[in-house]
């Protein structure tokens, strides 16, 4: 009996469905599973993710910093130089037979690129003094014309040119004060410029000598750290200066003389090659040195250790 009530349901509802008329536009909801609204709202979701009607938007990284480029630039420099740069051999060999360095850096505070060499002599005391700081590699420039080009020139050809300041001072038991020579060099020999016997202080302050000056102070500075309180005295209350012309004003033969003289001290063409060599070396490391800093100031970041020590 109840199958046949439920029948007789199931064909009253099929013929009321048949009857009822749908208002043109409308549709019959389906169940919520089969309806079509949510995937009706996907298009609207890829236009959001993509710009709009197909259109992509490119995502970039925000571009580096001023400061992150500058300090990756240092960084790169930093380490180019560190694969490039070999120190020339006579660094490690040392200076030529008879001959010392001294490093100067503890006495005088700093070395301010100082190379300094001494030696004995029968009963004197050879000091040679130069410095990065009155190096000159721009030579080719200062002997070419205004209307003239400057031909142009390597980097090793350019250190060849290079020219530079040295004093020699030569000091003995029997003398209070040191003689004092003052020679334009390069990588071949050297060329007395002045000669003076005592260090007052109107040679220091002499404005034909110009820089030498910071090589009378930094000689003055190393004696008086060896001297003992007499001598110290002594230098103080014997201070003078007994000039020479400029050299390139007296006889030749004089000139030539004041050669030799220096010659047979050991102040040749060996030791100014070997000068230049520390010259340069010591130019690059305090390059070197100027990178790391600067990269770790900027960045605040520790020095790195892999530096390479002075010399």
């Amino acid at each position: 009996q109840c199958d046949g009530s439920k029948r007789e349901m199931q064909g009253f509802l099929a013929r009321a469905v048949r009857h009822v008329r749908v208002p043109a536009g409308n549709v019959l909801l389906r169940p919520l599973a089969a309806s079509t609204a949510i995937p009706r709202l996907q298009p609207f979701a890829r236009c959001f993710a993509t710009g709009g009607k197909g259109k992509k938007v490119v995502v970039t990284k925000a571009p580096p910093s001023v400061t992150s480029q500058l300090v990756k630039k240092l960084n790169d420099e930093v380490m180019y130089e560190i694969k490039n740069y070999e120190s020339p051999p006579s660094i490690e060999h040392g200076p030529p037979k008879g001959w010392e360095k001294i490093e100067i850096g503890d006495i005088i505070g700093d070395d301010e690129g100082f190379v300094v060499v001494e030696r004995k002599f029968k009963n004197e005391r050879i000091c040679v003094l130069t410095s990065t700081q009155v190096l000159d590699k721009d030579v080719m420039d200062e002997d070419v014309d205004d209307e003239e080009e400057a031909p142009e020139i390597d980097e090793e050809e350019e250190e060849q040119l290079a020219e530079a300041i040295c004093l020699v001072a030569i000091s003995k038991d029997t003398q209070t004060e040191p003689l004092f020579i003052e020679c334009h060099m390069d990588r071949f020999g050297i060329q007395v410029a002045r000669a003076h016997i005592g260090s007052g202080l109107s040679g220091l302050h002499d404005e034909m000598r110009g820089p030498s000056g910071i090589l009378y102070h930094a000689y003055m500075a190393y004696r008086q750290e060896g001297a003992g309180a007499e001598e110290t005295a002594a230098l103080a209350e014997e201070a003078s200066m007994v000039s020479s012309p400029d050299f390139q004003t007296l006889d030749d033969d004089l000139q030539e003389a004041f050669d030799e003289f220096l010659v047979e001290r050991g102040v040749d063409p060996d030791l100014t090659a070997y000068l230049f060599d520390c010259l340069e070396d010591k130019e690059q490391n305090h390059y070197l040195r100027f990178l790391t800093a600067a990269k770790s100031w900027i960045s605040d970041a520790p020095p790195s250790p892999a530096t390479p020590p002075s010399r």
